[in-house]
Protein backbone atom coordinates (compact mmCIF):
# COMPACT_ATOMS: atom_id res chain seq x y z
CA UNK A 1 0.00 0.00 0.00
CA UNK A 2 1.20 3.55 -0.89
CA UNK A 3 3.24 4.66 2.11
CA UNK A 4 2.92 9.05 1.77
CA UNK A 5 5.55 9.72 4.40
CA UNK A 6 5.41 13.53 3.44
CA UNK A 7 2.06 13.97 5.23
CA UNK A 8 2.80 12.80 8.00
CA UNK A 9 3.14 16.88 8.63
CA UNK A 10 -0.20 17.50 7.63
CA UNK A 11 -2.06 15.09 9.71
CA UNK A 12 -2.57 13.45 13.47
CA UNK A 13 -3.19 10.52 14.87
CA UNK A 14 -3.92 10.89 18.62
CA UNK A 15 -6.96 12.54 19.72
CA UNK A 16 -7.44 14.82 23.03
CA UNK A 17 -11.38 15.05 22.17
CA UNK A 18 -11.87 18.36 24.41
CA UNK A 19 -10.45 19.94 21.56
CA UNK A 20 -11.72 19.94 17.83
CA UNK A 21 -9.82 17.89 14.84
CA UNK A 22 -10.15 19.49 11.71
CA UNK A 23 -7.88 18.52 9.40
CA UNK A 24 -7.96 21.27 6.97
CA UNK A 25 -7.77 23.79 9.59
CA UNK A 26 -4.71 22.34 10.97
CA UNK A 27 -3.79 21.65 7.30
CA UNK A 28 -4.01 25.90 6.84
CA UNK A 29 -2.47 27.05 9.93
CA UNK A 30 0.91 24.73 9.60
CA UNK A 31 1.39 26.39 5.94
CA UNK A 32 0.91 29.87 7.51
CA UNK A 33 3.37 28.51 10.15
CA UNK A 34 5.51 27.24 7.36
CA UNK A 35 5.81 30.91 5.79
CA UNK A 36 6.45 32.82 9.19
CA UNK A 37 9.09 29.83 9.75
CA UNK A 38 10.88 31.16 6.58
CA UNK A 39 10.63 34.54 7.07
CA UNK A 40 11.91 34.71 10.51
CA UNK A 41 8.85 36.31 12.25
CA UNK A 42 9.27 33.70 14.84
CA UNK A 43 6.36 35.02 17.16
CA UNK A 44 3.89 35.19 14.74
CA UNK A 45 5.42 31.12 13.42
CA UNK A 46 4.64 30.05 17.19
CA UNK A 47 1.28 31.51 17.41
CA UNK A 48 0.68 29.74 14.00
CA UNK A 49 1.77 26.20 15.03
CA UNK A 50 0.40 26.11 17.81
CA UNK A 51 -3.04 26.46 16.14
CA UNK A 52 -2.19 23.70 13.75
CA UNK A 53 -1.89 21.51 16.69
CA UNK A 54 -4.98 22.40 18.27
CA UNK A 55 -6.76 21.05 15.10
CA UNK A 56 -4.29 18.10 15.09
CA UNK A 57 -4.26 17.35 18.65
CA UNK A 58 -0.89 15.39 19.98
CA UNK A 59 0.88 15.18 16.80
CA UNK A 60 4.50 14.54 17.35
CA UNK A 61 5.80 16.84 14.54
CA UNK A 62 3.77 19.33 15.54
CA UNK A 63 4.72 19.02 19.10
CA UNK A 64 8.28 19.43 18.05
CA UNK A 65 7.56 22.84 16.12
CA UNK A 66 6.10 24.00 18.97
CA UNK A 67 9.06 23.38 21.44
CA UNK A 68 11.15 25.09 18.20
CA UNK A 69 8.76 27.42 18.18
CA UNK A 70 9.38 28.69 22.23
CA UNK A 71 13.11 28.16 21.95
CA UNK A 72 13.27 30.34 19.04
CA UNK A 73 11.25 33.00 21.11
CA UNK A 74 13.96 32.27 24.16
CA UNK A 75 10.42 30.63 26.03
CA UNK A 76 12.96 27.85 27.80
CA UNK A 77 11.13 26.11 30.12
CA UNK A 78 7.63 25.94 27.65
CA UNK A 79 10.42 24.43 24.95
CA UNK A 80 11.49 21.65 27.31
CA UNK A 81 7.44 20.69 28.31
CA UNK A 82 6.77 20.38 24.75
CA UNK A 83 10.13 18.45 23.53
CA UNK A 84 9.67 15.86 26.85
CA UNK A 85 6.26 14.97 25.38
CA UNK A 86 7.71 13.93 22.48
CA UNK A 87 10.38 12.21 24.31
CA UNK A 88 7.79 10.12 26.22
CA UNK A 89 5.86 8.92 22.91
CA UNK A 90 9.43 6.96 22.39
CA UNK A 91 10.03 8.74 19.44
CA UNK A 92 13.10 10.29 17.80
CA UNK A 93 13.67 13.66 16.44
CA UNK A 94 17.06 14.82 15.51
CA UNK A 95 17.25 18.10 18.74
CA UNK A 96 20.41 17.96 19.11
CA UNK A 97 21.45 19.11 15.54
CA UNK A 98 18.58 21.95 15.12
CA UNK A 99 19.63 24.86 14.81
CA UNK A 100 16.32 26.33 16.21
CA UNK A 101 17.39 25.06 19.73
CA UNK A 102 20.79 26.51 19.89
CA UNK A 103 19.68 29.37 22.21
CA UNK A 104 19.57 26.28 24.85
CA UNK A 105 21.93 23.70 23.75
CA UNK A 106 23.88 23.99 26.91
CA UNK A 107 20.22 23.45 29.29
CA UNK A 108 20.86 20.99 31.32
CA UNK A 109 17.23 20.24 30.80
CA UNK A 110 17.32 19.86 27.15
CA UNK A 111 20.62 17.59 27.43
CA UNK A 112 18.23 15.22 29.26
CA UNK A 113 16.02 15.14 26.69
CA UNK A 114 18.75 14.96 24.06
CA UNK A 115 19.68 11.44 25.93
CA UNK A 116 15.74 10.61 26.39
CA UNK A 117 15.68 11.04 21.90
CA UNK A 118 18.56 8.78 21.95
CA UNK A 119 17.12 6.03 24.15
CA UNK A 120 14.11 5.52 22.21
CA UNK A 121 16.46 4.20 18.91
CA UNK A 122 18.32 1.38 21.17
CA UNK A 123 16.64 -1.26 19.65
CA UNK A 124 13.49 -3.38 21.22
CA UNK A 125 14.04 -6.96 19.36
CA UNK A 126 11.34 -9.66 20.75
CA UNK A 127 10.80 -11.01 17.50
CA UNK A 128 12.89 -13.64 16.23
CA UNK A 129 13.40 -14.22 12.32
CA UNK A 130 12.24 -17.06 10.69
CA UNK A 131 12.56 -16.95 7.24
CA UNK A 132 13.78 -15.03 4.40
CA UNK A 133 15.07 -15.62 0.55
CA UNK A 134 17.75 -13.74 -1.51
CA UNK A 135 15.96 -11.42 -3.79
CA UNK A 136 16.31 -7.86 -3.08
CA UNK A 137 14.18 -6.09 -5.30
CA UNK A 138 11.36 -8.42 -4.41
CA UNK A 139 9.50 -5.61 -1.85
CA UNK A 140 7.50 -8.10 0.04
CA UNK A 141 4.09 -6.08 1.24
CA UNK A 142 2.20 -9.19 3.05
CA UNK A 143 2.24 -12.99 4.59
CA UNK A 144 -0.10 -14.92 4.64
CA UNK A 145 0.10 -18.67 6.66
CA UNK A 146 -2.12 -22.20 5.47
CA UNK A 147 -2.07 -23.75 8.45
CA UNK A 148 -2.88 -27.37 6.95
CA UNK A 149 0.38 -27.67 5.42
CA UNK A 150 2.80 -25.15 7.42
CA UNK A 151 3.47 -22.86 4.61
CA UNK A 152 4.12 -18.95 4.47
CA UNK A 153 3.09 -16.80 1.58
CA UNK A 154 4.77 -13.42 0.56
CA UNK A 155 3.11 -11.13 -1.98
CA UNK A 156 5.58 -9.16 -3.82
CA UNK A 157 4.55 -5.69 -4.36
CA UNK A 158 7.24 -4.49 -7.31
CA UNK A 159 7.18 -8.14 -9.11
CA UNK A 160 3.14 -8.95 -8.80
CA UNK A 161 4.26 -12.41 -7.41
CA UNK A 162 3.69 -14.57 -4.87
CA UNK A 163 6.10 -17.12 -3.49
CA UNK A 164 5.12 -19.98 -1.00
CA UNK A 165 7.85 -20.61 1.81
CA UNK A 166 8.18 -24.11 3.75
CA UNK A 167 11.11 -25.45 5.69
CA UNK A 168 13.28 -22.72 4.22
CA UNK A 169 11.93 -24.32 0.49
CA UNK A 170 10.54 -21.34 -2.33
CA UNK A 171 8.11 -22.27 -4.78
CA UNK A 172 6.35 -19.81 -7.02
CA UNK A 173 2.83 -20.12 -6.37
CA UNK A 174 1.65 -17.21 -8.69
CA UNK A 175 3.63 -14.84 -11.31
CA UNK A 176 1.88 -12.58 -13.91
CA UNK A 177 2.56 -12.67 -17.72
CA UNK A 178 4.69 -9.99 -19.33
CA UNK A 179 3.10 -6.85 -19.35
CA UNK A 180 -0.25 -8.05 -17.08
CA UNK A 181 2.05 -6.72 -13.63
CA UNK A 182 -0.01 -5.42 -10.91
CA UNK A 183 1.21 -4.64 -7.37
CA UNK A 184 0.30 -7.76 -4.92
CA UNK A 185 0.02 -6.10 -1.45
CA UNK A 186 -2.51 -7.47 1.33
CA UNK A 187 -3.48 -11.24 1.66
CA UNK A 188 -5.64 -13.43 3.62
CA UNK A 189 -6.19 -17.30 3.53
CA UNK A 190 -9.65 -18.87 4.34
CA UNK A 191 -8.23 -21.98 5.62
CA UNK A 192 -11.72 -23.61 5.57
CA UNK A 193 -12.54 -23.08 1.70
CA UNK A 194 -8.52 -23.17 1.03
CA UNK A 195 -8.83 -20.06 -0.81
CA UNK A 196 -5.70 -17.16 -0.95
CA UNK A 197 -7.63 -13.60 -1.46
CA UNK A 198 -5.25 -11.14 -2.64
CA UNK A 199 -5.35 -6.86 -3.03
CA UNK A 200 -3.98 -6.24 -6.39
CA UNK A 201 -2.89 -2.53 -7.87
CA UNK A 202 -2.06 -1.06 -10.76
CA UNK A 203 0.89 1.70 -9.52
CA UNK A 204 3.98 2.98 -10.50
CA UNK A 205 6.25 0.93 -8.20
CA UNK A 206 4.69 -2.24 -10.20
CA UNK A 207 7.43 -3.52 -12.52
CA UNK A 208 6.49 -3.80 -16.14
CA UNK A 209 3.16 -2.15 -15.29
CA UNK A 210 0.50 -1.29 -17.84
CA UNK A 211 0.45 2.22 -17.38
CA UNK A 212 -3.37 2.65 -19.29
CA UNK A 213 -4.41 0.51 -16.19
CA UNK A 214 -2.30 2.84 -13.14
CA UNK A 215 -5.34 3.78 -10.60
CA UNK A 216 -7.31 0.42 -11.21
CA UNK A 217 -7.68 -2.25 -8.23
CA UNK A 218 -8.60 -5.59 -8.12
CA UNK A 219 -8.95 -8.37 -5.54
CA UNK A 220 -7.87 -11.63 -7.24
CA UNK A 221 -9.40 -15.36 -5.65
CA UNK A 222 -7.14 -18.49 -5.76
CA UNK A 223 -7.20 -21.75 -4.99
CA UNK A 224 -4.44 -22.72 -2.63
CA UNK A 225 -4.42 -26.42 -3.37
CA UNK A 226 -4.64 -26.39 -7.74
CA UNK A 227 -2.48 -22.37 -7.86
CA UNK A 228 -5.91 -21.35 -10.23
CA UNK A 229 -7.17 -18.09 -10.09
CA UNK A 230 -10.78 -18.49 -9.40
CA UNK A 231 -12.29 -14.99 -9.61
CA UNK A 232 -11.42 -11.54 -9.57
CA UNK A 233 -13.49 -8.75 -8.55
CA UNK A 234 -13.47 -4.60 -8.78
CA UNK A 235 -15.56 -1.65 -7.62
CA UNK A 236 -18.21 -0.69 -9.75
CA UNK A 237 -17.31 3.08 -9.89
CA UNK A 238 -15.49 5.43 -11.79
CA UNK A 239 -13.21 5.95 -8.52
CA UNK A 240 -9.03 5.52 -8.80
CA UNK A 241 -8.60 2.69 -6.27
CA UNK A 242 -5.41 1.23 -4.73
CA UNK A 243 -6.65 -1.69 -2.60
CA UNK A 244 -3.90 -2.01 -0.16
CA UNK A 245 -5.38 -4.77 2.36
CA UNK A 246 -8.11 -6.60 3.12
CA UNK A 247 -9.38 -8.96 6.07
CA UNK A 248 -11.77 -12.20 6.11
CA UNK A 249 -14.62 -12.58 8.83
CA UNK A 250 -15.84 -16.20 10.25
CA UNK A 251 -18.66 -15.81 8.50
CA UNK A 252 -16.68 -15.51 5.35
CA UNK A 253 -17.64 -11.23 4.46
CA UNK A 254 -14.05 -10.16 3.06
CA UNK A 255 -14.26 -6.46 3.76
CA UNK A 256 -11.44 -4.63 1.57
CA UNK A 257 -9.38 -1.12 2.43
CA UNK A 258 -8.33 1.34 -0.09
CA UNK A 259 -6.06 3.95 0.47
CA UNK A 260 -6.87 6.38 -2.78
CA UNK A 261 -10.85 6.63 -2.09
CA UNK A 262 -10.82 5.74 1.31
CA UNK A 263 -13.47 3.49 0.97
CA UNK A 264 -14.39 0.08 2.25
CA UNK A 265 -15.53 -2.21 0.19
CA UNK A 266 -16.75 -5.97 0.79
CA UNK A 267 -16.59 -8.80 -1.41
CA UNK A 268 -19.88 -9.68 -3.76
CA UNK A 269 -18.71 -13.28 -4.76
CA UNK A 270 -22.44 -13.73 -6.62
CA UNK A 271 -21.71 -10.41 -9.08
CA UNK A 272 -18.30 -10.93 -8.70
CA UNK A 273 -17.76 -6.75 -7.52
CA UNK A 274 -17.10 -5.00 -4.77
CA UNK A 275 -19.64 -2.78 -2.93
CA UNK A 276 -19.48 -0.12 -0.95
CA UNK A 277 -19.31 -0.63 3.03
CA UNK A 278 -18.32 2.38 4.34
CA UNK A 279 -17.16 5.77 2.95
CA UNK A 280 -13.95 7.20 4.39
CA UNK A 281 -15.03 10.95 4.60
CA UNK A 282 -12.43 12.39 6.63
CA UNK A 283 -10.15 9.46 6.35
CA UNK A 284 -7.14 10.50 4.31
CA UNK A 285 -5.48 7.35 3.87
CA UNK A 286 -6.86 3.88 4.34
CA UNK A 287 -4.55 0.91 5.65
CA UNK A 288 -4.84 -2.23 7.88
CA UNK A 289 -7.94 -3.42 9.14
CA UNK A 290 -9.57 -6.47 11.22
CA UNK A 291 -12.35 -8.11 12.77
CA UNK A 292 -13.05 -8.19 16.45
CA UNK A 293 -15.79 -9.77 15.68
CA UNK A 294 -18.20 -10.08 12.42
CA UNK A 295 -19.90 -6.83 12.95
CA UNK A 296 -17.00 -5.14 14.37
CA UNK A 297 -14.36 -3.50 12.27
CA UNK A 298 -11.43 -1.93 13.58
CA UNK A 299 -8.70 0.09 10.84
CA UNK A 300 -6.46 2.50 10.69
CA UNK A 301 -5.76 5.96 9.17
CA UNK A 302 -2.21 6.38 8.24
CA UNK A 303 -2.63 9.83 9.40
CA UNK A 304 -5.19 10.58 11.86
CA UNK A 305 -5.30 6.94 13.76
CA UNK A 306 -7.53 3.82 14.60
CA UNK A 307 -11.32 4.05 14.37
CA UNK A 308 -14.09 1.29 15.17
CA UNK A 309 -16.68 0.53 12.38
CA UNK A 310 -19.99 -1.07 13.25
CA UNK A 311 -20.44 -2.29 9.98
CA UNK A 312 -24.51 -3.29 10.59
CA UNK A 313 -24.86 0.47 11.33
CA UNK A 314 -22.27 1.73 9.82
CA UNK A 315 -21.51 3.91 13.22
CA UNK A 316 -17.45 5.01 13.35
CA UNK A 317 -15.69 5.88 16.54
CA UNK A 318 -12.34 7.29 16.88
CA UNK A 319 -10.44 5.46 19.36
CA UNK A 320 -9.43 7.60 21.95
CA UNK A 321 -5.53 6.99 23.27
CA UNK A 322 -3.37 8.70 25.99
CA UNK A 323 -1.33 11.67 25.73
CA UNK A 324 1.80 9.78 25.36
CA UNK A 325 0.92 7.09 22.47
CA UNK A 326 0.83 8.55 18.70
CA UNK A 327 -0.95 6.01 16.63
CA UNK A 328 0.21 7.84 13.41
CA UNK A 329 1.74 6.09 10.46
CA UNK A 330 0.21 2.61 11.14
CA UNK A 331 0.06 0.60 7.99
CA UNK A 332 -0.92 -3.08 9.44
CA UNK A 333 -3.63 -3.20 12.10
CA UNK A 334 -4.94 -6.75 14.58
CA UNK A 335 -7.18 -7.70 16.86
CA UNK A 336 -6.00 -10.06 19.25
CA UNK A 337 -7.63 -10.84 22.82
CA UNK A 338 -9.22 -7.14 22.87
CA UNK A 339 -6.14 -5.79 22.21
CA UNK A 340 -4.59 -4.00 19.23
CA UNK A 341 -1.34 -4.71 17.51
CA UNK A 342 0.21 -1.96 14.93
CA UNK A 343 2.77 -2.21 12.58
CA UNK A 344 4.30 1.58 12.36
CA UNK A 345 6.09 2.21 9.73
CA UNK A 346 5.26 6.03 9.52
CA UNK A 347 7.64 7.03 13.15
CA UNK A 348 10.66 6.92 14.03
CA UNK A 349 11.67 5.09 14.80
CA UNK A 350 9.46 2.27 12.98
CA UNK A 351 8.04 -0.03 15.76
CA UNK A 352 5.24 -2.95 16.38
CA UNK A 353 3.42 -1.96 19.50
CA UNK A 354 0.73 -3.41 21.28
CA UNK A 355 -2.57 -1.75 22.43
CA UNK A 356 -4.81 -3.14 25.21
CA UNK A 357 -8.20 -1.64 25.05
CA UNK A 358 -11.37 -0.73 27.42
CA UNK A 359 -14.31 -2.74 27.63
CA UNK A 360 -16.11 -1.31 24.97
CA UNK A 361 -13.30 -1.67 22.99
CA UNK A 362 -13.10 2.50 22.46
CA UNK A 363 -9.98 3.26 24.30
CA UNK A 364 -6.31 2.83 24.56
CA UNK A 365 -5.95 2.01 28.08
CA UNK A 366 -1.81 0.87 27.99
CA UNK A 367 0.13 0.39 25.55
CA UNK A 368 3.68 -1.28 24.78
CA UNK A 369 6.58 -1.70 22.31
CA UNK A 370 7.35 -5.21 21.09
CA UNK A 371 9.52 -4.39 18.37
CA UNK A 372 11.56 -0.85 17.46
CA UNK A 373 14.33 0.13 15.53
CA UNK A 374 14.91 -3.59 14.90
CA UNK A 375 17.85 -4.99 13.33
CA UNK A 376 15.81 -6.41 10.51
CA UNK A 377 13.33 -3.14 10.12
CA UNK A 378 13.48 -1.60 6.39
CA UNK A 379 9.90 -0.54 6.42
CA UNK A 380 8.05 -3.12 7.99
CA UNK A 381 4.33 -3.54 6.80
CA UNK A 382 2.13 -6.72 6.86
CA UNK A 383 1.25 -9.46 9.11
CA UNK A 384 -0.71 -12.41 10.31
CA UNK A 385 -1.85 -13.98 13.15
CA UNK A 386 -1.10 -18.02 13.60
CA UNK A 387 -2.96 -18.82 17.00
CA UNK A 388 -1.28 -16.59 19.56
CA UNK A 389 2.07 -16.00 17.56
CA UNK A 390 2.39 -13.03 14.86
CA UNK A 391 4.48 -13.23 12.18
CA UNK A 392 5.01 -9.99 9.99
CA UNK A 393 6.91 -8.81 7.06
CA UNK A 394 9.91 -6.41 8.60
CA UNK A 395 11.78 -4.86 5.99
CA UNK A 396 9.39 -3.72 2.39
CA UNK A 397 12.12 -1.67 1.03
CA UNK A 398 8.82 0.66 0.04
CA UNK A 399 11.12 3.47 1.29
CA UNK A 400 13.88 2.79 -1.43
CA UNK A 401 11.35 4.24 -4.18
CA UNK A 402 12.03 7.31 -5.58
CA UNK A 403 8.80 9.69 -6.69
CA UNK A 404 9.00 8.69 -9.89
CA UNK A 405 8.09 4.74 -8.60
CA UNK A 406 11.66 3.32 -9.47
CA UNK A 407 13.66 1.06 -7.33
CA UNK A 408 16.93 2.84 -6.78
CA UNK A 409 19.54 0.60 -6.94
CA UNK A 410 22.06 2.85 -5.99
CA UNK A 411 20.64 2.40 -2.79
CA UNK A 412 21.19 -0.89 0.23
CA UNK A 413 18.30 -3.33 -0.34
CA UNK A 414 17.49 -5.72 1.97
CA UNK A 415 16.39 -9.11 1.82
CA UNK A 416 12.82 -10.09 2.94
CA UNK A 417 12.49 -11.48 6.33
CA UNK A 418 10.15 -12.59 8.14
CA UNK A 419 9.48 -12.28 11.94
CA UNK A 420 7.69 -14.01 14.41
CA UNK A 421 7.03 -12.92 18.35
CA UNK A 422 5.05 -15.15 20.82
CA UNK A 423 2.29 -13.32 22.79
CA UNK A 424 0.72 -14.39 25.61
Amino acid sequence: MLKKSFLLLLFSSSVLFSQKFDVEKSNDYYRKAVNSYLSKDHPRFLIEIKLAERYRPNHPRLLYNIAAGFALNNEVDSALVYLSRVVDMKLYFPAVNDSDFISIFENDGFKSLVSGFNQNTIPVEKSKKIAGFSEDDFVPESVAFDRKHNTFYLSSVHKGKIVSIKNDSLKLFYEPEHGNAWSLLGMKINNQKRELWVCASAIKQTFDVDTTKLGKSKVMRFDLDSQNLIAEYSANDSLAHIFGDLVIAKNGTVVVSDSKSNNLYTVNEADNLLDLLHTGNEIYSLQGLDFADERTLYFADYTTGIYKLDITSSKRTRIKTPDDLTTLGIDGLYFYNNQLLAIQNGVNPNRLIKMGLNDSGTEVTDWEIIDSNHRYFDDPTLGVFVGSDFYYVANSNWNKFNREGILDRSLILSEPVILKVELE
